[in-house]
């Protein structure tokens, strides 16, 4: 369910000292944020949103201020709802005088008028409520409701008997012990609740493995294959990722035996699990790590039809960890939900799209426009001050890609460090080699070793794999040394043995290297391979960073450009099917005897290059324009600068 549009008028804002709201010229969309600094009127602005259920008739629910009704709402009006949006569709169409109207309005209004009482009634239901005053609620041992455990929440049953009975929602029909769950769960987590259900799932493991054990017996490599599928064990695993998400440690438990009787114990960062222990901060985190595990596996489905309300949400969280609530939750709700948050956050304020932006000011809400995150960041941060921030965050989101890139474009390349076998580069290294039984490797540049490492996360590659690394930059040597399996690690290019390798591989590294050392590091690499060894150079063609690799930038080869500087018109292509990364992801496999760089063929590849940029940014110009656009449109640009100046410097 969604507030598409949202009218208030200045009879009820000026109560609360508001300006009136009126969000109806254009669809509000998924996530909505508003903007500005403490007091200018965010809080008070949710407030109205948060009631503004009760305010819909069938007038404006024509008018579609309210749009993606859920289905225990909506069902059994939809006859009545479907007559009368016919009937005021005739006073669109005729003309009529003041008598009929109010008679074709007065008719629609009885065929509404049970849709709208239920609207009233049960749509507060989807109305969530997370503020701070919640997440303490989650966080904090104070809440000893047992109405409502936290494996009830998980299923959502209680959610059923609102469903046939909505009336439990009106205040006369609550008691003491049914306040607020109904309407939301949030407020009925509790630690105790949560911690005893967690333990009990730890004892469903035990148990599911103790009888995969009775059961496999003779054949033990099973019962790790069959307990990723028991429900419990992945209840548990997928907890401990949110834990792992938000908190960056493990959260785990250990079996005790003492005689005949077994205890599990929760642990936390391999330590006895004491929530007491924690910061303030970190039981925000354990909070949020608990909501999203809800939001996760809820077996019913009106969390993602909810409007979820958050009230500050980056308070006592990091910017990594703003960023990922919000396109966690972004996820949870994109389709049929609606995500409402107040921020004075730059961090989050610098992750959303320009028609996701409410700027508040002055008691009065800025709508949505290219100019509007320019002037809520300036708002926030003030331009005299941070006009290095400024810079990253121009008027639209495009165009703040744009700008994004470019400022990047000055700073050193980032080392880059994931060792995730999903990895599109990766699986298209993984693609490569399929057919091949033993070989050894070279990684060229290695980095941090994040091949060394994704390889070893691979049970399949990992068994063919001999590693070794070429990496001169020592300060990466204690990440090195810790790769399992490894066979050698190399600061020189002279220690290297010639004649050694099967594979040698240039992930994201032939582009950091100087052109005017291209062709001595190419020979160099030639003489290391076996007579039939490959050279796989692996770049992502649309680099999603700029950098200032060298005297040039950076200059990102595709499969031409690569064929001509190595004088070699029998390079081996691989493409990843997806059609996202079909162009973007770029594999060539290079047989030793076709590496022959020479001083023309770097000339003409960066020629190739430079007028490959130039139809790439006509082409881009005529695109309409979003993140991704501006981001490739500042990468094609930045090369077709820097293979300009490269040209103009080599060819002197």
């Amino acid at each position: 369910m969604r507030i598409s549009k949202i009218r208030v008028p200045l009879t009820e804002t000026k109560k609360v000292n508001l300006k009136e709201i009126n969000l109806t010229k254009k669809p509000l969309g998924a996530m909505v944020a508003l903007v500005g600094k403490n007091g200018v009127g965010k809080s008070r602005v949710l407030k109205f949103v948060e009631n503004y259920l009760s305010t819909i008739n069938y007038e404006n629910y024509f008018e579609e201020h309210l749009t993606g009704i859920p289905s225990s709402i909506i069902s059994q009006f939809e006859q009545n709802i479907s007559e009368a949006k016919i009937s005021m569709n005739e006073l669109d169409n005729k003309s009529y005088n003041a008598q009929q109207i109010q008679e074709y309005k007065s008719h629609a209004s009885k065929l509404m008028n049970g849709f709208i009482q239920r609207l009233h009634q049960l749509g507060r239901a989807y109305i969530k409520i997370v503020d701070n005053d919640d997440l303490m609620k989650i966080k904090a041992n104070i809440n000893n409701n047992d109405t409502l455990t936290f494996e009830n929440i998980l299923t959502n049953n209680h959610f059923d008997s609102v469903i046939n009975n909505p009336s439990l929602l009106q205040p006369e029909n609550r008691n003491a012990q049914q306040p607020n769950f109904l309407l939301n769960e949030f407020t009925a987590f509790n630690n105790q609740s949560t911690i005893i259900y967690l333990n009990s799932l730890t004892n469903e493991i035990v148990n599911d493995e103790y009888n995969l054990f009775l059961k496999h017996r003779e054949k033990p490599e099973l019962i790790n294959d069959e307990i990723k599928h028991k429900r419990s064990f992945q209840l548990f695993n997928k907890f401990q990722g949110y834990v792992k998400q938000f908190l960056g440690k493990d959260f785990s438990y250990q079996r005790t035996t003492q005689g005949s009787n077994g205890n599990n114990t929760l642990h936390y960062n391999d330590e006895p699990f004491n929530l007491n222990l924690f910061s303030p901060g970190q039981k925000t985190l354990f909070a949020y790590a608990i909501l999203f595990f809800y939001l996760d596996i809820n077996s019913k489905t009106n969390i993602k039809e909810s409007i979820i309300i958050i009230d500050e949400p980056e308070q006592h969280l990091h910017p990594e960890a703003q960023l990922k609530l919000i396109n966690a939750l972004k996820s949870i709700i994109d389709k049929t939900g609606q995500f409402w948050i107040a921020t004075h956050s730059v961090h989050i304020l610098s992750h959303l799209d320009y028609d996701e932006i409410l700027m508040v000011k002055d008691d009065e809400i800025i709508p949505p426009s290219r100019t509007t995150p320019g002037k809520s960041f300036n708002d926030l941060m003030g331009i005299d001050e941070h006009i290095n921030e400024l810079i990253t965050f121009i008027t639209s989101i495009s165009e703040w890609a744009y700008g994004n890139f470019m400022v990047q474009c000055f700073k050193e390349p980032d080392v880059i460090f994931d060792k995730n076998i999903n990895d599109p580069q990766y699986k298209i290294f993984k693609e490569f080699l399929k057919d091949k039984t033993s070989l050894e490797l070279l990684d060229f540049g290695a980095g941090k070793a994040r091949i060394g490492y994704t390889i070893q996360e691979d049970e399949i590659v990992s068994k063919k794999v001999i590693y070794s690394a070429y990496e001169p930059d020592r300060r990466n040597f204690e990440l090195l040394n810790k790769v399992p399996n490894k066979k050698a690690i190399y600061s020189g290019i002279n220690e290297i043995p010639k004649n050694n390798f099967d594979c040698i591989v240039l992930c994201n590294v032939l582009h950091e290297i100087n052109p005017r050392e291209w062709i001595s590091i190419l020979n160099s690499i030639k003489d290391l391979l076996k007579d039939n060894g490959y050279l796989l150079i692996i770049e992502d063609r649309y680099l999603p960073k700029g950098e200032n690799s060298h005297e040039f930038g950076y200059l990102v080869f595709g499969t031409e450009e690569t064929k001509i500087l190595l004088g070699s018109n029998s390079t081996i292509e691989f493409k990843l099917e997806e059609v996202e990364y079909s162009e973007r992801i770029i594999f060539n496999a290079i047989k030793k005897n076709d590496i022959n760089p020479t001083s023309d063929s770097v000339l003409n590849a960066i020629k190739k290059l430079k007028e490959n940029c130039f139809n790439n940014i006509k082409m881009l110009q005529k695109k309409g324009k979003d993140i991704n656009q501006g981001r490739r449109y500042a990468n094609e640009t930045q090369l077709y600068i820097n293979s300009t100046i490269a040209l103009e410097t080599l060819q002197k």
